[in-house]
């Protein structure tokens, strides 16, 4: 008995000793950094790459595309190493590149098979080449020996490359949800600005203001109650400023609406600096394009898409009528905005298309020297846009006192929406489990229909334009690629409302004497 309980007793001891050296699980975890799981993917002759199903641009801005050589896929990879928290270092000098992730290094040069993967000499499949100033690597060499497990599917002809990397400030994903996002940011009750939440969602709005004046573009359910310290998953173009989505003009306005209930200097710094950072954004031309000053190739461009000019334009009519909580801003700055709201809309009127000398509608981008339209993204072709040129109609029908030219511009564009409706079809979704997606959309017949319109129209046909990224011209939707047909609005409904309600209430206070027939 004495033995047997001498035994136990030993065995409570060992394990008194085991548990403590073992340090706590949080202590553990602390040890271990946090990790995100990343599936990236290329696809052969796109310019785009996509992060757990988020799609950036391979080369900002620029549409370069991989390419196949020797049976070896060959792709830029600096922004796809940035999206996923690594860090890529390249020399003009050398011509190597050195590229860090998850503990691993790969060391490259240029027209060079010899490489190094974490100090050791080794040989890759082909050697790292420039093409047009761009770098194309070896992708499946590089993303390997980074940690990650990469795959080829012929069928979608896309390479696929998945691994989990270390959670940092660059990677990290932002809060969604919660009681205030940037989508309801403006839309709380009067009160609530008062409010010291409120002053906490401004101070993170200060938080993320970049030097220049202005912020990166968030998804519209991002909480911002919380700190904006990486932008994850949302790859916001390097951090780089923008005004796509709205973005800066809805910071500016929150800042004006917390310093007008607390007259805080912080508030109204901010608000100027993301003031000015709009004044000086603008082309002598009256234009703004997507992003400055540190855009590249096509969001070099004047965009009209998505509102980008008119919401600039309605900031810039608030600041000048003194709403929205806007009576501080200073006679200085009141003065540009007077000179930039003009040129604005100037710019509006003289980039309206003409066709055979009728003017008809507006394209979506347009070329910042030159006004004549032009690409934005890969499968946005020159073409006249029928959602986007509803929505330069509706600002410029809030126009009060239009004048002639403002007028004819209006119901030039109504004539073009109204003959460009489509009538007797309608887009469904159709479930099929075997596809990507679990569904395709598809164009049926439909006599009961309500009129729809194509996103865009051929400028020389008049016909509707599709497109994928590889920018080739298609005349049928089913004829776009399957993930650009499910993953974008090639038909809209925006023209709708303007001309059955909006137009007639306009028509009738400014033109009566010209009615739509």
């Amino acid at each position: 008995m004495y033995k047997q309980h001498r035994f136990w007793l030993v065995v409570l001891a060992v394990t008194c000793f085991l548990l403590a050296a073992a340090p706590l699980p949080s202590q553990a975890a602390k040890e271990q950094p946090a990790k995100v799981q990343q599936v990236i993917t290329i696809i052969m002759g796109d310019p785009n790459f996509a992060v757990n199903g988020a799609y950036h641009d391979l080369e900002d801005g620029l549409l370069t595309r991989p390419v196949m050589e020797k049976d070896i896929f060959l792709s830029p990879l600096e922004d796809i190493i940035g999206t996923v928290g690594g860090t890529y270092s390249w020399s003009k000098a050398t011509q190597k590149v050195t590229i860090e992730l998850n503990g691993n290094t790969v060391e490259l040069t240029v027209n060079q098979t010899k490489a190094k993967v974490n100090g050791k000499d080794t040989i890759c499949d082909i050697a790292p080449q420039v093409k047009d100033g761009s770098l194309f690597l070896p992708a499946r060499f590089v993303m390997e020996k980074l940690g990650f497990t990469v795959t080829w599917e012929p069928k979608r002809t896309r390479l696929v490359m998945e691994g989990s990397v270390p959670v940092k400030k660059d990677n990290a994903p932002l809060a969604k949800g919660g009681p205030v996002t940037i989508a309801t940011m403006l839309n709380q009750p009067n009160e609530w600005y008062s409010s010291v939440e409120a002053q906490k969602v401004a101070d993170n709005i200060l938080g993320y203001q970049n030097p220049d004046g202005g912020w990166i573009k968030l998804q519209p359910d991002v909480n911002i109650t919380q700190p904006v310290l990486g932008v994850g998953d949302l790859n916001a173009g390097k951090r780089k400023s923008t005004i796509d989505n709205d973005s800066t003009n809805m910071q500016i306005r929150l800042l004006g609406k917390l310093y007008t209930t607390t007259k805080a200097e912080k508030y109204l710094n901010g608000f100027n600096k993301g003031l000015d950072y709009l004044l000086n954004g603008q082309y002598d031309n009256g234009g703004w394009s997507q992003f400055f000053p540190e855009g590249a190739g096509y969001q070099r461009n004047i965009t009209i898409n998505d509102n980008a000019m008119a919401n600039v334009l309605d900031l810039l009519r608030d600041v000048l009528n003194k709403d929205d909580g806007l009576a501080f801003v200073d006679a200085l700055r009141i003065n540009r905005c007077q000179t930039a709201y003009q040129k604005g809309i100037d710019m509006l009127l003289k980039t309206q298309i003409v066709v055979n000398g009728k003017k008809t509608a507006w394209c979506q981008q347009y070329d910042q020297n030159t006004l004549e339209p032009t690409t934005g993204r890969a499968y946005e072709l020159p073409s006249l846009s029928s959602q986007e040129s509803a929505k330069v109609v509706r600002f410029l029908m809030s126009l009060d006192n239009p004048n002639s030219e403002i007028i004819d511009a209006i119901q030039s564009a109504v004539s073009w929406l109204d003959s460009t409706k489509l009538s007797g079809i309608k887009v469904i979704t159709q479930k099929d489990p075997t596809l990507e997606f679990g569904s395709d959309r598809i164009v049926v017949k439909d006599p009961k229909a309500s009129p729809i319109w194509a996103r865009f129209y051929d400028i020389e046909t008049n016909k509707p334009l599709f497109s994928s990224r590889d920018s080739q011209k298609r005349t049928e939707f089913w004829q776009v690629s399957y993930e650009r047909r499910n993953k974008y609005n090639w038909y809209v409904t925006e023209p709708l409302e303007l001309l059955g309600k909006d137009y007639p209430v306009w028509q009738k206070k400014w033109a009566l004497e010209n009615v739509l027939k």
